[in-house]
């Protein structure tokens, strides 16, 4: 039983219905399309509330396997999995839930066996597609976090695959290393060994770089842009002190006006080797030497002030959780919901550097994210906001808002501004994605529903299910199984493999 036909509950409903399964699906409203698609396929649709129990029951609650509540409310999904658990507590629930930890309670005092944000499932793909890389699913396996990655030959494999796809389609578990042309497999991976794959700073010669005329320049005006404007004044007089100096004991001195710049620099420094002094000149130049000794020894102090404010402000940006945005190589995650949070999160796990984007400053996650990374506040559809961020030396682009034409509309402009920069797009609608991805300038449209409805098939159909993804026209599920083929972290399982109809077995 699916609760709940929005953009989820659909691809829920239609996964199911590919792989065979009989599908009763109850919601209180659902585009009319989808309503009829979903009856073609064999579906029972039911038009009601699924907070009420009674109308669950008469809908066939009794008769199924598993209960789904996937409603665009978490409140609704809970209220539904009580009900359920009260009516018929052996039948298993799956629930959406977008607050984490309002999940981590559902499933540890509120009985509901597995609850699943759509956001959670669809992150690591979303941060995958950054750097062009597959990523089908992500799990945990205690304390270790593994990724299942989609690779195609030829190439070598550090280490057997799950299961490989041969050029005619047919589906083999091979111990080989060796993946020849026109196969594809699927690998599981260690998290941490996807660090080198996700897009960093260039990190060679960052010492020259760091000792580059461009970037002690650059020091030098972020020193003086956060003095307060007294410092900088009596700074200036005192400099033009220092440069008149220069001046005064060449003519004074009799000097060339190499040596007179040296006798003003170590009289300033107080270092005085002795080698010229003014002992035996004038009445004036001694006065006037005793004059830029105060001044230059004021200079110094003031100097270091201004550097130790500078100093000390960049250390109160840092543990305020404040930070300035990479100069080149970065991600830029636009949308600082749910969505952009865990995509900041799976980003950061990669070890990639990330600039966020939201146009409200109290946003619910935007803390969270500043906690981790630099956030720039603004409209992304702006395209000043997009340069704030380092649109022009960014390696990629997130685009996670609600709205799938703003995501459209960022994505271009963030094209015209760096052609090199790599474009992924959120698009909720799976058809509109499909046709987006048709676009040039866009290098991925992926739609959350269609990428997290294995996650909650799986676990509907599976009590021990672990991780479930789609492989062009295979479902495939892990399962824990003390005699399973398959270790990960040390936990025996083993994979389910099903063909989903309408697309050839070859197909990616």
């Amino acid at each position: 039983m699916v609760c709940g036909l929005g953009e989820v509950g659909y691809r829920v409903a239609e996964l199911l219905l590919d792989l065979g399964e009989q599908v009763t699906v109850v919601t209180l409203a659902g585009r009319e399309e989808w309503v009829d698609i979903v009856r073609k396929q064999g579906a029972n649709v039911h038009i009601g509330d699924a907070r009420n129990a009674d109308f669950l029951i008469r809908c066939g609650l009794a008769d199924v396997d598993s209960v789904i509540a996937c409603t665009h409310n978490d409140g609704t999904n809970v209220e539904v999995m009580l009900d359920v658990r009260r009516s018929f507590p052996e039948k298993r629930t799956i629930a959406r839930i977008v607050d984490p930890s309002m999940a981590h309670h559902a499933e540890k005092h509120l009985g509901v066996h597995r609850a699943i944000a759509m956001t959670a499932a669809a992150a690591p793909i979303f941060a995958a597609a950054t750097y062009g890389d597959s990523i089908l699913t992500a799990l945990n396996v205690g304390s270790d976090r593994f990724l299942a990655l989609r690779v195609t030959g030829p190439q070598k494999l550090d280490e057997p695959p799950l299961l490989v796809i041969s050029s005619e389609g047919d589906c083999v578990t091979t111990q080989s290393t060796e993946l020849k042309r026109g196969e594809s497999a699927v690998v599981m991976s260690h998290a941490d060994t996807m660090h080198d794959k996700a897009p960093k700073h260039q990190r060679r010669h960052s010492l020259l770089r760091a000792l580059s005329p461009v970037a002690m320049s650059r020091f030098v005006r972020e020193v003086w842009i956060n003095t307060t404007v007294q410092l900088r004044a009596v700074w200036t007089v005192i400099l033009f002190v220092f440069v008149a100096s220069v001046v005064v004991f060449q003519f004074g001195l009799k000097l060339s006006l190499v040596d007179s710049l040296y006798f003003v620099v170590t009289t300033a420094t107080t270092t005085g080797y002795g080698d010229i002094t003014p002992k035996d000149s004038v009445g004036w130049i001694k006065l006037y030497t005793c004059f830029m000794m105060i001044i230059s020894a004021a200079g110094l102090a003031i100097l270091f002030s201004m550097v130790t404010d500078y100093v000390l402000s960049a250390r109160m940006v840092q543990f305020r959780g404040h930070h300035h945005v990479p100069e080149f190589g970065h991600v830029i995650v636009v949308g600082a919901g749910a969505a952009g949070f865990r995509t900041v999160e799976e980003l950061i796990r990669l070890e990639a550097p990330v600039v966020a984007i939201d146009r409200a400053e109290d946003g619910e996650y935007v803390g969270s994210i500043r906690s981790k990374t630099h956030v720039v506040i603004g409209d992304a559809r702006e395209p000043d906001t997009l340069v704030r961020a380092g649109i022009k030396h960014a390696k990629s682009i997130v685009i996670l808002t609600p709205s799938d034409t703003v995501n459209l509309g960022i994505g271009l402009t963030a094209k015209e501004l760096n052609p090199e920069v790599r474009v992924v797009l959120s698009i909720m609608d799976a058809d509109f994605a499909d046709k987006v991805s048709s676009i040039a300038e866009i290098d991925a449209a992926l739609s959350s529903p269609v990428l997290a409805a294995p996650t909650f098939v799986g676990a509907a159909l599976f009590e021990t299910a672990v991780a479930s993804f789609r492989l062009g026209a295979r479902f495939c599920t892990l399962c824990k199984d003390p005699s399973g083929q398959v270790s990960l972290g040390g936990v025996r399982m083993s994979l389910d493999v099903r063909m989903l109809p309408g697309k050839a077995p070859n197909e990616l």
